[in-house]
């Protein structure tokens, strides 16, 4: 049964969560027993990993009890994203209030989550939003924080509490009150769980962008400049010299490494892509050789820069103020995007065809306000240009959850599953649950090693495998890591195992890839 009305009545730190429906009145606390203390709960975490889990265990593992013990024991979470605990009170029993304590110690790299979030459920498969709360604590102060929840009494066996984590948080005293004589009556019910909604949810699918290939350009002399024939068989399938179909959709522009930190390299970056016979010169050649007959455009998205804090000294013009605050950091990027896009719209390519802005930075500090607000600010700035903004997250980083909160409009999520050493075998079932929960692409990844190393080879194809079996490739948004022109070496390789690997990419693209052993 679905419960229907949320009434919080008093939430303690110092943001309120909307209450709706009528006023009721909770029970004096006096006459409220602890039904968490005893009862059973399990801990998930978002991106499971052995050796966090190993380092908790041995370092801050909490009280015999748990986190439901009244000892003034802190319980540590080290990393792996996101922690759900879900009690179960072993029967319906009427609550009416939830609490948790978390620490804070800076210093020690413990902080507390931005957020609390708590679902309340009869039978544990129907959950329902209880409430979200957030807090304005300073990331600079040592402190202790209860985040507690009173609202008018309901009936549930089951209480999920989900909270992110970033280095170290620290948690105690879990407690679910009620009044132990209260008598069953009409419930009030709550709306279902957005996330609840979302664990069923799909991966994201653009239409126009269903297949993105990374692009690295602006460094390592040759490695990273393109030209005409090197785009032809990435843009196209090709086979015997000439174009059979269509490939990639999407190509996204993006440093090889980080740009430095001034205005003398941001303008050298962008002026290496704006280039007549290479990079997006060639593209735009490459595409109406391609796509003559067609009426299609080959997309296109830039990136932005990182403007690194630690390096003041930006603009060649002396006396403008420096990069060294986020004020000075979202001038440089306003600088940045706004000459870039003039850069684009003088270039007028014909057979190209603009389809959003990437953000550089793989992972977000979200402890760190200023680099939250700065994002946020190029989203307005993104979105000023009638653009999308597009985030690659790897594995674990931080940030991912909060996207559309953040100002980003498509996400796509890195497996980091070909790797020197594979994952086990949980990690591709891990990305696809948060692809899905959170309506992101997936990455696939392969770089040169595919071509000289049998280990990788393997690597490659059990991803493909795995990802077919998930439901990554088809009707899914994919972006593409491939190292330093792999798939252009691979159309061309004259060995067969290494063509097999290009001609398999493109029945994965098309939806027509079959696993094999």
């Amino acid at each position: 049964m679905r419960f229907i009305r949320l009434m919080l009545a008093v939430i303690l730190l110092t943001v309120m969560l909307p209450i709706t429906g009528a006023q009721a009145s909770a029970s004096p606390e006096s006459t409220l027993e602890n039904f968490a203390y005893g009862s059973t709960y399990t801990v998930k975490a978002d991106l499971p990993n052995a050796t966090f889990s190993e380092l908790e265990y041995k370092t801050y593992s909490g009280p015999v009890e748990g986190l439901v013990s009244n000892a003034p024991t802190w319980t540590g979470f080290a990393r792996q994203d996101g922690r759900e605990v879900v009690v179960d009170l072993g029967k319906l029993k009427t609550i009416e209030q939830v609490s948790l304590e978390f620490r804070q110690d800076p210093a020690q790299a413990i902080m507390l989550p931005p957020y609390l979030k708590v679902d309340v459920s009869q039978d544990g498969q129907n959950w329902s939003a209880l409430g979200q709360m957030h807090h304005a604590v300073s990331p600079e102060e040592t402190v202790e924080r209860t985040f507690q929840f009173v609202f008018a009494p309901l009936q549930a066996r089951y209480v999920k509490m989900y909270f992110p984590v970033d280095i170290w948080t620290f948690a105690r005293n879990l407690k679910v009150l009620g009044d132990p004589t209260a008598q069953e009556s009409g419930p009030v019910v709550l709306e279902p769980s957005k996330d609840d909604q979302a664990s069923v949810g799909s991966y994201m699918n653009l239409p126009n962008n269903q297949d993105i290939l990374l692009i690295y350009t602006g460094a390592h002399e040759e490695k990273g400049i393109w030209n005409k024939d090197e785009f032809k068989s990435v843009v196209a399938y090709m086979k015997d010299g000439s174009a059979q179909d269509t490939m990639f959709d999407t190509m996204l522009f993006l440093p090889y490494e980080a740009v430095e930190s001034t205005e003398a390299a941001w303008t050298a970056y962008i002026d290496d892509l704006f280039q007549d016979k290479t990079q997006l010169g060639a593209l735009n050649q490459a595409a109406s050789e391609v796509h003559r007959n067609r009426d299609f455009k080959q997309k296109v998205i830039l990136s932005i820069p990182f403007p690194d804090a630690t390096k003041p000294d930006f603009w060649l013009e002396e006396g403008k103020e420096g990069i060294d605050t986020v004020d000075g950091q979202k001038k440089a990027i306003k600088w940045y995007l706004d000459t870039l896009m003039a850069k684009w719209h003088a270039a007028n390519y014909e057979h190209l065809e603009l389809s959003g802005i990437y953000w550089w930075k793989e992972k977000i500090e979200m402890q760190h306000t200023d680099e939250e607000a700065l994002v946020k600010h190029t989203a307005s700035l993104v979105h000023r240009h009638q653009q999308p903004f597009f985030w690659i997250p790897y594995y674990g980083a931080k940030g991912y959850s909060e996207w559309k909160e953040l100002g980003f409009d498509h996400v796509i999520i890195q497996p980091n599953f070909y790797a020197k050493e594979v994952p086990k075998d949980d990690r591709m079932p891990d990305v696809a649950n948060l692809a899905r929960k959170f309506e992101m692409g997936v990455e696939v990844e392969i770089d040169e090693w595919v071509l000289v190393s049998r280990y990788h080879y393997d690597a490659f194809y059990n991803q493909l495998n795995k990802g077919h079996e998930l439901g990554f490739d088809g009707e899914v948004t994919n972006a593409y890591y491939a190292g330093n022109k792999t798939i252009h070496t691979l159309a061309n390789s004259d060995i067969p195992m290494l063509r097999k690997v290009y001609d398999d990419l493109y029945r994965w693209i098309k939806g027509n890839y079959q696993p094999k052993n």
